[in-house]
């Protein structure tokens, strides 16, 4: 947050297999984990923030889970926040998570 160079800190390569390390270990503890992700906007970089989560997600190599995307725009402010959940495919819970998740959603991005 604090650079006093005013240069970004180097890309580092580690940083991806620990974002999915630790995440698999949530999953490992319970079966009925949901993760849900929003973009920080405060800094106008959602956008690289969005790309980052993506590119963590890759890395997981999700193959036994479901994630769902969806986007909210705040068309006072003209902020788009990115927004995902992801659970084990075979959560007895996935349908439910899905409504309220897309219920939740379709509910923000109702004209005001």
């Amino acid at each position: 947050m604090d650079s006093p160079t005013g240069k970004n800190p180097p890309f580092d390569a580690q940083t991806a297999p620990t974002v999915a390390a630790i995440i698999k270990d949530f999953y490992d503890r319970s079966a009925l984990t949901i993760t849900i992700y929003i973009c920080d906007t405060s800094d106008r970089r959602e956008k690289a923030r969005w790309y980052k989560f993506n590119r963590w997600y890759d890395h997981f190599n999700a193959n036994n889970y479901f994630r769902a995307d969806q986007a909210v725009l705040d068309e006072k402010d003209g902020v788009l926040y990115h927004c995902a959940f992801i659970i084990k495919a075979n959560n007895p819970n996935k349908m439910a998570v899905i409504t309220a998740f897309n219920q939740l959603m379709d509910g923000y991005n109702v004209a005001k």
